[in-house]
């Protein structure tokens, strides 16, 4: 306990009894003639009560009925008296005076007469409890004094506070102020009258503060101290400044609740009379069902729901953690959508594809003898929870996972994609000159190969009017798709999602995923694919509104598998880390030797190749010394869960942009060994 390691052992027993044990007490009986008589008892009772520190708090915790029993009937003003101390009725309800002789055997008169007068009185403790809101089933008894303990331990010489002790309705993690302000933003622009929106924030709040198996404690002091504070400092308009409004409603909803009511019956009350109003309410932000999480899945009309909601609206009636959504709670559309949800038990597998332009092929070869290897029939997604891809990885990863070709129809449409963006260029005669001005038209144009031409690809390979976070992009298994980009001002790593992340605040520093306020400006696909292949010198750019000028991913993060276990943490805030973490390369050089070798002169050792060697060969550019980086920092036990599918080639890989060279890396790589059998 920290600060108390000069207390001495009877003082620690006494704060244990009084602040740790007696909150989750009905009765404290004692017997008197086992503490010495009376007297001894009274003093011991004023020991325990100087040593109290008094709270005027008695919401937030319960005090035991005391009784104590003696065989003495001469002294017992002395335990009369203890009542009247000042600090008494912080730590006790009441105390009860029975003097018996009381043996040791059950069937005796005087053991029966206590046992009756024991049970009535804890009849009366637990009534007055379920007033108070405060009688606790055994579980949330386990889970109240397993926080109370965490309390006791910070401060003993201070009574828990029960209402504290168990986990909050509005998760720590989720921006409730945030959701308030957009919320009230979008119901001003609508024209919703207060007194809706009044009913649809306190219904809401409802839900989170009685959730299932939750107790239920006095609506007051959860509003006051879960939502008070969030209400009153919200900037919303002037119409929807009413606190006290929202709260009477509160309590109002709270009246609903039976025992055996649930919050949410309550909650979908509200919205079905509510729906012609809710009807346009769409955010690809914010759950609005909940007002606690981000959205993650999209429904056939526009709504979106985090998969709390899902959860908890909607049975799983088709198989396990597979949800089907119906009738959808804010317009009353049948939402026709299947969803399935990764267990909490269960620890993620994770994937992710490396770029490498034309060597993109060497990535789908690999993953088409996994999947041979595996001999399922089932596509290769269906193993992996979250899949993310960098420049042609991330082609890859729109093309397969969220488009759902299948392997072979990826790798034919990467290689019509591959010839059409990188055309084969003869020179013929004058080559130097024509070498020269192609140089030139480079240098001024800023795209070594027509943009348009690629524009125009990617919308062939993935049409125009799909979007990545949109209900036809989302991937019935539930996995979660990320697409590498940059910032062309700063170089920062960007990502696309067909999520948000639940625990977004726990993000780290130096990238962030493109989300628009407005799911209009959800970017589509073919938007996405054009900005994770504009690698620089060979394409211009990418603009999209609102994020600005994005490029090729590959310049921070070109092996995605770091970016991948960062976003771990925002995805599945629960998980103790992946089960499997699949990194699959596009192909590289065979090591060569690392001795030390002389100096070669300016032309190849001067500051201009050294530095350019180490700017291609930094972990950000190269793969495979990204790879080793992150493997280094791995201990043992954690490298059984991480591994690397990647080919070794001899002599120079090809260039980036070398499509004639796509049939000789789809034959190399089909006969280099690779070792499956640690996956299986």
């Amino acid at each position: 306990m920290e600060g108390e390691s000069s207390m001495k052992l009877i003082n620690v027993v006494a704060h244990v009894h009084l602040n740790l044990l007696f909150p989750f007490t009905h009765i404290v009986c004692i017997f008197a003639d086992d503490l010495g008589g009376n007297l001894a008892c009274a003093r011991y009772l004023e020991t325990w009560l100087e040593l109290g520190v008094w709270t005027a708090d008695g919401n937030a915790r319960t005090c035991p009925q005391l009784v104590i029993v003696t065989t003495d009937t001469v002294e017992v003003n002395a335990l009369v008296q203890t009542e009247s101390h000042t600090k008494f009725a912080s730590f006790f309800d009441s105390l009860v005076i029975l003097t018996s002789s009381v043996s040791k055997s059950p069937s005796d008169p005087a053991s029966q007469f206590l046992q009756a007068r024991l049970a009535y009185i804890l009849d009366d403790v637990r009534d007055d409890h379920r007033s108070r809101h405060l009688l606790f089933s055994a579980q949330h008894m386990v889970e109240a004094f397993a926080g109370a303990v965490q309390q006791f331990v910070r401060g003993p010489r201070k009574a828990v506070d029960l209402f504290t002790c168990l986990a909050p309705p509005i998760d720590p993690l989720s921006n409730f102020n945030v959701i308030l302000q957009r919320f009230f933003s979008i119901a001003a622009k609508m024209g919703v009258a207060p007194a809706v929106v009044f009913d649809f924030i306190a219904s809401a709040m409802l839900v989170q503060a009685y959730q299932k198996q939750s107790h239920r404690f006095a609506p007051t002091r959860v509003f006051d101290v879960f939502f008070y504070r969030d209400l009153d400092s919200c900037q919303t308009v002037p119409c929807y400044d009413n606190v006290l409004a929202i709260r009477a409603r509160f309590l109002d909803h709270f009246k609903s609740l039976g025992p055996g009511a649930s919050a949410i019956v309550t909650r979908q009350k509200i919205l079905r009379q509510q729906r012609p109003q809710w009807r346009t309410l769409k955010s690809t932000t914010h759950c609005f069902l909940c007002m606690a999480r981000p959205s993650e899945r999209m429904l056939l009309c526009g709504h979106s729901l985090c998969e709390e909601c899902i959860r908890d609206y909607y049975p799983a009636d088709i198989a396990p953690y597979t949800y089907c959504v119906g009738i959808c709670e804010f317009c009353g559309v049948d939402a026709l959508s299947v969803f399935s949800c990764k267990p909490v038990t269960v620890e993620p597998n994770i994937a992710a594809i490396d770029g490498g332009g034309v060597r993109g092929v060497v990535a789908l070869v690999l993953l088409k003898r996994l999947q041979a290897a595996l001999d399922t029939g089932q596509p290769i997604w269906e193993y992996f929870d979250s899949f993310i891809g960098t420049s042609v990885g991330g082609l890859i990863v729109l093309d397969h996972v969220v488009c759902g070709s299948s392997v072979d129809a990826s790798i034919e449409r990467l290689a019509i994609i591959s010839r059409r963006i990188f055309p084969s260029k003869s020179y013929g005669t004058m080559a130097l000159f024509r070498r020269l001005l192609d140089w030139l038209a480079w240098w001024f144009s800023d795209n070594k190969y027509d943009s348009g031409v690629l524009d125009d690809v990617v919308q062939d390979a993935f049409g125009v009017h799909q979007r990545l976070f949109d209900s036809r992009s989302q991937h019935p298994a539930g996995v979660k798709v990320a697409v590498t980009a940059t910032t062309v001002s700063t170089s920062q790593l960007r990502l696309f999602t067909n999520y948000n992340g639940l625990a977004r605040s726990k993000q780290g520093k130096g990238y962030a995923i493109l989300r628009p306020l407005q799911p209009s400006a959800e970017p589509y696909l073919w938007e996405i694919a054009r900005s994770t292949a504009a690698a620089p010198g060979y394409f211009r750019p990418k603009e999209i509104a609102p994020f600005g000028a994005l490029q090729d991913g590959g310049i921070r993060a070109n092996n995605p598998t770091d970016t991948a276990l960062w976003e771990l943490n925002c995805i599945w805030p629960e998980s103790n880390g992946p089960h499997l973490v699949l990194s699959v390369g596009t192909g590289c050089q065979k090591p060569v030797s690392h001795e030390l070798g002389p100096y070669r002169g300016v032309w190849l050792d001067g500051f201009i190749p050294r530095i350019l060697r180490a700017f291609l060969s930094s972990p950000s550019l190269d793969a495979e010394s990204s790879w080793m980086a992150l493997w280094n920092r791995l201990d043992a036990n954690t490298r059984e869960h991480y591994h690397r599918l990647s080919c070794e080639f001899d002599g120079e890989l090809p260039d980036l942009d070398d499509s004639s060279q796509i049939p000789r890396l789809i034959h190399m790589t089909k006969s280099s060994t690779v070792d499956y059998d640690t996956l299986k």
